[in-house]
C-alpha cells in the first residue's frame, strides 16, 4: 500500500511541476521537482526522473543557463537510453542539440541533430523531420558550409509541402533569409525575414519575430541604414521585453547601442549600455561579455576617454582569445575522439573477425578427421552423423537414424524416393556433376555440401563424402557420410555480412573525417580573416595614438599602448603559426635529394641578417646528404636554429653546435647550444603546441615553433627527440625516413 502511495504522489508532483513550469513560475517549479526528487530516492522510477530531468534542462535553457542545462539534458538521455523508448531518446538529442545551438557549438548541435533525424527515419516517424532538417541547414549556414544547408531546407520544404506543416513555414523562411544574408544576397534575404515575420505573427511565435526582425536590422547597419536598423531593433527590444526573453533582451539592446553610437547619440548609447551591464551580472555568456566589451570600446572612445576605450578593448581581445581556444579545443577533441573511437571499433572488429576465423579453422580441422574416419564407420549406425547408403538405382537403400531424426521423419517408415528427391532443387545439377566423379573413381571420397528436405518443409545444410564402394560385397553402394553444417553455413553467412557491414562503416567513418577535416580548413580560414580584422584595428589604432598623441600621453599610458601593439603583433604571429601548423597535416612532401649542409649555412645567413647583435658562436659540422621536403627541412633547421640562439643568448658565451652522427644504422641530425636548457621530466611537454617550459617575458615566442618541427619530422616518418639539463643547454634530435 505504501508503494502505491508514493506512485501517486510522484505522478502529482511531477504534474504540479509542470503547471508551475508552463505558467514561467520557474522557482515554484524547481522546488516540487527537489520535493519530487526526494521522493523518487526512496521508491525510484526511471521514467520519471528523466522527465524531472528533462523538465530541470528546460527551466534552465528557458532562463539562459545554458550549462547546467547541457547537464540535465545528458541526464535525461542516459535514463531514456535505459529505458529505450525512442521518442524519448530523439527528443533528448533535439534538446541538446538546442543548447549547442545557442552556445555557438555548431558542430554539437549538428551532431546531436543528425543523430535525432536518422532516429525519426528509422521510426518512420517522418512527419517530425521537416523541423530538424530546418535547424540543421541554419548550423550549416553559421559554419558556412552551405551545400549542406541548402540540401537540408530542400528537404524540409518537400515534407513541408507533404504533410502540409503550414506553421514550418516561419522556420523555413528565416533560414532561407540565413542562406541569402550568408551569401550577401540582402534584398532576398529582407524578403524572406519578412515573410518568416508574418507567419511568426500568425502562429503568435514571439521568438522568430525577434530574431527575424534582429536579423533585418544587422542587414541594414551593413548597409548603413541607420535609422532603418534603429527602428527594427527598438521593435524585437520591445517584443522581447513583452516576453521576458532576457539574453535577447540583452542582445538587442548591446546592436540598439552600436547604432546610436554611430549616429552620435551618446547619451542614448550610455543609458543602453549601463542597462545591459547591469542585466548581465547575472549571467554567465562570454558571447555577451565580448560583444558589452567591444560596445564599450566605442563608446568609450566616442567619448574621448581613451584610457576606459582601451580597458575595454583589451577585455574584447580577452574574451575573443578565450572563445576561440575554447572553440579550437572544442573541434580538435572532436576529431581525436571520432579518431580514437573509429580506432577501436576496427579492433574491436579484426578481434571479432579472428575469434570466427579461428572457430572455422576449428571447424575445418573437425571435417579433415571426419572424412578421414569415415570410411571406418559406414556401417554404424548410432552417431551423430547422417550415413545415407545409394544404390545402382540411385534409390536410398539406408539411413541412419540421426538422419531421420534431424530431418524429422518417422523411422518406422522407410524411404521411398530416389537420391535426386531428398535434395534441394539448386543442388541437383551440383550433385549431379560429383555423382559423375564417385561413380569414375571406385574407393574415392569426394567431399561435397547439399541441403537436405526437412519434414516441416524447411532444409538443413549438410557437407561430407560419398565413396563408391559398389565393389564391396558387403555394401554394394554408394556410402554417404553427412553432417549438419547450418549453424556454420549462417556463421559464414553472418562474417560476409559484417565484412560488409565493416567496409560501409570504414568508407563512412572516413567521409566524415574528411568531412571534419573540411571543418577544420573553413574553421581555420574563419580564424584567418576574422582574428585579423579586430588585430588590425587595434595595431592601427595604438599606432595612430602614439604617432600623433604621444605628447599628450603620460608615460604609464603609452607603455599601455605599446603593450597592447606588441601583443597584437604576438597574436598575429600565433595564427601565422597555428594556420601553418594546420597546414603541415594537408601538404604533400616533395622528396628529392637534400644538401643538409647547404639548407643549415643558408638558414644561419637569414637568422645573421636578422639577428643584429648575435654574438654566439656558431658551428656546422659536415651534414650527410637526405631524401626529404627541402622547404620543410628548412624550416626544422630556421626554427632549431633559432631557438638555440635564442634560450643561449644570455649566456656570456653563447655556443650553438648542428651535426650529425650515426646510430643503429640511421643518420641521426642535431642542434645542440649551451643555453637556459631544461628540465628533463618536462620533456613530454616540448613538442606539444603552446607547452611553453621558459616565461615568455624571458624569451619571446609563440610556442608553436617545436610543435611545427614534430609534425614535419614525423610526416617524414622519422623520429625527433631532445636531451637536456636546466641551465645548461639543450641538444635536439631528428632522424628521417
Amino acid at each position: 500500500m505504501k508503494k502505491k502511495h508514493t506512485n501517486i504522489s510522484t505522478s502529482f508532483l511531477f504534474s504540479q511541476a509542470e503547471v508551475s513550469y508552463h505558467n514561467n513560475n520557474f522557482v515554484e517549479a524547481l522546488d516540487i521537482l527537489t520535493l519530487l526528487d526526494n521522493e523518487l530516492a526512496y521508491a525510484p522510477d526511471p521514467l520519471l526522473e528523466m522527465k524531472s530531468s528533462n523538465l530541470r534542462g528546460n527551466i534552465h535553457f528557458k532562463q539562459s543557463e545554458y550549462g547546467p542545462a547541457e547537464q540535465y539534458f545528458l541526464k535525461s538521455l542516459i535514463l531514456s537510453r535505459q529505458i529505450g523508448e525512442s521518442r524519448y531518446i530523439y527528443n533528448r538529442y533535439d534538446n541538446l542539440a538546442a543548447v549547442y545551438s545557442a552556445t555557438k557549438q555548431h558542430r554539437y548541435a549538428i551532431e546531436y541533430l543528425q543523430k535525432s533525424i536518422e532516429l525519426k527515419e528509422a521510426m518512420g516517424n517522418t512527419k517530425d523531420l521537416a523541423r530538424g532538417f530546418i535547424q540543421l541547414s541554419s548550423l550549416h549556414f553559421f559554419i558556412e558550409n552551405f551545400q549542406a544547408g541548402k540540401e537540408a531546407l530542400k528537404t524540409a520544404e518537400e515534407l513541408i509541402k507533404r504533410y502540409d506543416q503550414r506553421e514550418l513555414l516561419m522556420h523555413w523562411h528565416f533560414a532561407m533569409g540565413m542562406q541569402y544574408k550568408r551569401e550577401e544576397n540582402f534584398d532576398k534575404a529582407l524578403e524572406e525575414y519578412s515573410s518568416a515575420i508574418r507567419y511568426a505573427e500568425e502562429y503568435n511565435s514571439a521568438v522568430v519575430i525577434v530574431k527575424a526582425y534582429c536579423n533585418q536590422a544587422d542587414i541594414l547597419m551593413h548597409n548603413r541604414q541607420w535609422e532603418a536598423a534603429e527602428e527594427n531593433y527598438t521593435i524585437a527590444l520591445q517584443l522581447a521585453k513583452d516576453n521576458n526573453m532576457q539574453l535577447d533582451q540583452l542582445t538587442v539592446s548591446i546592436q540598439l547601442a552600436f547604432v546610436a553610437v554611430e549616429r552620435g547619440h551618446l547619451d542614448q548609447a550610455r543609458t543602453l549600455y549601463n542597462d545591459v551591464i547591469h542585466g548581465a551580472d547575472s549571467i554567465d555568456n562570454d558571447i555577451l561579455q565580448k560583444d558589452l566589451a567591444e560596445l564599450g570600446a566605442r563608446l568609450y572612445k566616442a567619448e574621448n576617454n581613451t584610457a576606459a576605450a582601451l580597458e575595454s578593448y583589451e577585455r574584447y581581445i580577452t574574451y575573443y582569445k578565450k572563445l576561440y581556444d575554447t572553440e579550437m579545443s572544442r573541434t580538435v577533441l572532436d576529431v581525436q575522439a571520432k579518431y580514437e573511437n573509429e580506432k577501436k571499433e576496427r579492433e574491436l572488429q579484426k578481434v571479432k573477425l579472428q575469434q570466427v576465423e579461428s572457430e572455422l579453422k576449428s571447424l575445418r580441422a573437425e571435417r579433415a578427421l571426419m572424412e578421414h574416419e569415415m570410411r571406418f564407420r559406414a556401417l554404424i549406425e548410432n552417431g551423430a552423423d547422417l550415413i545415407y547408403i545409394i544404390d545402382r538405382a540411385l534409390m536410398v537403400r539406408y539411413a541412419s537414424p540421426s538422419a531421420f531424426h534431424l530431418l524429422g521423419f518417422d523411422e518406422t517408415n522407410p524411404f521411398k524416393y530416389g537420391m535426386y528427391d531428398m535434395l534441394h532443387p539448386d543442388d541437383v545439377e551440383i550433385v549431379r556433376d560429383r555423382l559423375k566423379i564417385v561413380l569414375e573413381n571406385p574407393g574415392l571420397p569426394v567431399f561435397g555440401q547439399m541441403r537436405l528436405p526437412r519434414a516441416d518443409g524447411g532444409y538443413v545444410w549438410v557437407e561430407g563424402t560419398a565413396t563408391n564402394l559398389y565393389h564391396l560385397e558387403a555394401v554394394k553402394g554408394i556410402v554417404c557420410n553427412l553432417r549438419d553444417i547450418t549453424e556454420r553455413k549462417q556463421a559464414e553467412a553472418e562474417i560476409q555480412e559484417l565484412n560488409e557491414s565493416l567496409e560501409q562503416k570504414i568508407v563512412e567513418r572516413t567521409a566524415e573525417l574528411e568531412e571534419a577535416n573540411k571543418g577544420l580548413e573553413a574553421f581555420s580560414y574563419s580564424v584567418s580573416h576574422d582574428l585579423r580584422s579586430p588585430l588590425r584595428i587595434i595595431s592601427g589604432y595604438t599606432g595612430l595614438l602614439l604617432k600623433k598623441h604621444t605628447h599628450e600621453l603620460s608615460d604609464e599610458s603609452q607603455e599601455f599602448l605599446n603593450s597592447i601593439k606588441d601583443n597584437a603583433r604576438h597574436m598575429g604571429e600565433l595564427i601565422d603559426d597555428l594556420l601553418n601548423l594546420s597546414r603541415l597535416g594537408r601538404q604533400e612532401l616533395q622528396k628529392k635529394d637534400v644538401n643538409m649542409y647547404a639548407i643549415a649555412n643558408s638558414t644561419l645567413r637569414e637568422i645573421k641578417d636578422s639577428e643584429t647583435k648575435l654574438n654566439a658562436e656558431i658551428v656546422i659540422l659536415p651534414l650527410p646528404e637526405a631524401v626529404a621536403d627541402e622547404g620543410l627541412i628548412k624550416q626544422v633547421f630556421s626554427n632549431l636554429i633559432g631557438n638555440a640562439v635564442k634560450y643561449s643568448r644570455k649566456k656570456a658565451q653563447p655556443k650553438v653546435e648542428i651535426g650529425a652522427n650515426s646510430m643503429d644504422g640511421k643518420t641521426v641530425y642535431y642542434v645542440k647550444d649551451n643555453g637556459a636548457g631544461f628540465d628533463m621530466k618536462h620533456v613530454d611537454k616540448l613538442f606539444r603546441p603552446f607547452q611553453r617550459l621558459h616565461d615568455k617575458s624571458q624569451f619571446e615566442g609563440t610556442g608553436i615553433g617545436l610543435a611545427i618541427v614534430y609534425s614535419i619530422i614525423t610526416k617524414h616518418g622519422g623520429e625527433i627527440w631532445a636531451d637536456g639539463k636546466d641551465g645548461e643547454g639543450a641538444v635536439f634530435f631528428f632522424t628521417l625516413s
